[in-house]
Order: C-alpha cells, then sequence, then structure tokens
C-alpha cells in the first residue's frame, strides 16, 4: 500500500513538473511602488504613534511562451530578482489562470499576476 502511494505521489509531481515550458524573457522592468497594505508603525516619545509609509519593488516582466506573448507583474523577493533574468535567455514558465509562475534560479515557484496577453 505504502509503495503505491508513493508511485502516486511521485507521478504526480512528474506530471506537474511537466507543465513548465521554456520561455524566451522579452523584457524586464523594475518599478517601486507604495505597499498601502502594510504600513509601518512607530512610537513617538510622547506616547503617540505615527505611519510609516512602506514602498514595495515590482518586476513586470514580458516573455514569449509558445505562441502567445504575456507580461506580469511580481514583486521582488530574495530568491527573485530582476538580475535573475536576462532579456533573450529562455526559463522555465507555465500558466495557471491568471498567474504566470516562473522557476528562480533557485528553483522555487514565483507567482505573477498576468497583466497583457496578446499572440505573437
Amino acid at each position: 500500500m505504502k509503495c503505491i502511494i508513493f508511485l502516486l505521489l511521485t507521478m504526480t509531481g512528474w506530471a506537474l513538473a511537466a507543465d513548465f515550458q521554456q520561455a524566451k524573457v522579452l523584457d524586464v522592468r523594475v518599478a517601486t511602488v507604495p505597499n498601502n497594505s502594510a504600513l509601518g508603525r512607530w512610537a513617538a516619545s510622547d506616547g503617540g504613534s505615527a505611519i510609516i509609509p512602506s514602498t514595495v519593488n515590482t518586476i513586470t516582466v514580458t516573455l514569449s511562451l509558445g505562441d502567445l506573448v504575456y507580461t506580469a507583474q511580481y514583486r521582488e523577493q530574495r530568491h527573485f530578482k530582476a538580475s535573475d533574468l536576462v532579456i533573450g535567455d529562455s526559463t522555465p514558465a507555465r500558466v495557471d489562470g491568471d498567474k504566470l509562475i516562473l522557476k528562480g534560479s533557485d528553483g522555487k515557484e514565483v507567482k505573477g499576476k498576468i497583466l497583457r496577453k496578446a499572440r505573437s
């Protein structure tokens, strides 16, 4: 029984890994945007508090996957930075609904929101 479960899990992993295709990176842009969802607070010396606005770096990536060109937006993370992508190179990618999933240089999956989709 354990052997059957192991085989099913292994085959499922192979099926998920097979979804990734090589996509050509066409453009990479970085922007700093306000992070309205997480505002920092600090205690003032008079006992009050103040709101400190924060920002987040976003990466907008345009790539060609199959016969479509996708533009998606990602949050810059420790394991996913704009410098990891080279225009003209290939990177593993797959589409899952309204998300474009890339594999970072360390093999971790990074999900971005698809902003635009067009035929190439």
